[in-house]
């Protein structure tokens, strides 16, 4: 592709709305972070008993 086919090209596309690409921009952001949120707390869930069983056994060793 040469340069005067991209120029061609740039100016037969349709304008760029901006508030279009920010508000989907958005929508991604929440997706991914309420993902992210919900591994971290499926996370937390599935490893607190662990970590809660391990604390009682070291206090009942001491004693």
């Amino acid at each position: 592709m040469n340069t005067n086919t991209l120029h061609e090209k740039i100016e037969n596309s349709k304008p760029v709305d901006f508030g279009t690409i920010f508000s989907k921009s958005i929508e991604l952001f929440k997706k991914v972070w309420s993902e992210g949120l919900v591994h971290v707390l499926l996370g937390m869930a599935i490893m607190f008993p662990r970590i809660q069983s391990r604390i009682k056994r070291y206090r009942f060793s001491e004693i």
